[in-house]
């Protein structure tokens, strides 16, 4: 979350700040080579800021967009790619303060552009090129794509139905989950090293089936069917599994969202709405319209869609903070009160739901007009707890853990 040492900015005299906000294992992200402030000379009476960017070698755009923010407004602009370079000009206007990024992927941030500077006089006490309201400054942006681990294991479960598939590494955990019905997996952004797949009975706890050991690049992509034998606990436990005789085992509440019948729709979003009004209306408590949202177990929604699915994602992040859009009133209002004490406490922040997916615990701070309901349920699809916290600054900071 600091800015590298080589982000050089030549213009901090100047007001001009350089505020890094990337996420963790951002993969790809524009990063400030340099900002400086134009002399007299360079400048010549204008009040421009000037954006180059500097593209990766292995990067296939042709073309990218940089967005111009100030307090009443914010405009993009494109730049076309030359030669691996493109640069681009904006004109600031009187009294004008603005803030300048890329787009297209996490970017760090150049603040306090402004026009807004006093006469810079020559030696013989005239005016230069620098007067009040024409003053200019060059930013060059860097596109830095770094490799990223991962790997992808992904194939068919035989005969294991309403089982746990379990990825191991190290006797470590790196993501399991309910085997649908239609027996299909993929574990996604797996870090190099030998894993081991794992078919488990979620009701004892016992090991079922295991594979051979697997070996991990960090960039390949493995396919590896098993077959259950017999599938000894796939039919039994599961009419005779009440969630609550099982509590020593993590995954029967995985197992208790698994008799909705999407299972066949390739679009789990559908199906998961419905659990929790089919959950309330069979507790014959029709005067009490209120407790369906409380009634069907938060831990256990989030499984079904992910058993649904049969989309496994490795939970990398255990607390993830999802902001809103950064062009969004209220990002912008509370980002710059609590990015300082995000950063000095180590927390994982940005604004990608993407990124977000591979958290254990995802708190959104945006309301749901801002960032839709259909995240929510994308996260919970792929087993991450999710809640949301908006309003007041109070009620924020209680959110994330920050002392009020």
């Amino acid at each position: 979350m600091q800015v590298e040492p080589s982000s050089v900015n030549l213009a901090s005299h100047y007001g001009v700040a350089i505020d890094s906000m990337l996420p963790q294992g951002a993969g790809r992200y524009w990063k400030v080579r340099q900002v400086r402030h134009l002399s007299p000379e360079e400048n010549q009476g204008r009040h421009h800021i000037f954006v180059q960017a500097h593209f990766h070698p292995d990067s296939t755009s042709d073309e990218v967009l940089f967005l111009v923010e100030w307090e009443d407004g914010s405009q993009e602009y494109k730049l076309r790619r030359s030669r691996r370079e493109s640069i681009g000009h904006v004109a600031m206007f009187t009294w004008q303060v603005c803030n300048v990024q890329m787009l297209g992927a996490p970017s760090e941030v150049v603040s306090g552009l402004t026009a807004n500077h006093p006469d810079e006089l020559l030696e013989d006490g005239t005016r230069s090129g620098n007067t009040l309201f024409h003053h200019s400054f060059q930013i060059e942006f860097e596109e830095v794509i770094e490799e990223t681990e991962e790997s992808i294991i992904h194939g068919l479960v035989s005969n294991g139905v309403g089982l746990t598939l379990r990825l191991v590494s190290d006797n470590e955990i790196l993501g399991e989950g309910t085997i649908p019905r239609s027996g299909s997996y993929r574990f996604k952004s797996i870090p190099a090293g030998d894993c081991v797949l794992q078919v488990i009975d979620p009701d004892s706890g016992d090991l079922v089936v295991e594979s051979q050991i697997v070996e991990l690049d960090g960039s390949n992509e493995i396919e590896l069917d098993l077959d259950v034998p017999e599938a000894p606990a796939a039919s039994e436990p599961a009419p005779a599994a009440p969630a609550t005789e099982s509590p020593e085992s993590p995954t029967p509440a995985l197992d208790n969202s698994l008799p909705p019948t999407p299972v066949p729709s390739a679009e789990p979003l559908t199906p998961a709405v419905p659990p929790a009004p089919v959950a309330s209306s069979s507790a014959d408590l029709p005067a009490v319209p209120a407790a369906p949202p409380v009634q069907p177990v938060a831990p256990a929604q989030p499984a079904a869609p992910l058993q649904a699915a049969g989309v496994l994602s490795v939970k990398t992040i255990d607390h993830y903070i999802l902001f809103g859009p950064r062009e969004h009133f209220a990002t912008k209002v509370y980002l710059p009160l609590l990015v300082g004490e995000l950063t000095a406490t180590g927390a994982t922040f940005g604004f990608s739901a993407d990124e977000a997916v591979h958290a254990r615990r995802v708190t959104i701070l945006a309301s749901p007009d801002v960032v839709g309901p259909e995240v929510d349920q994308n996260l919970q699809l792929q087993g991450t707890v999710v809640q949301r916290a908006y309003g007041d600054l109070a009620t924020i900071r209680a959110a994330i853990g920050l002392a009020t």
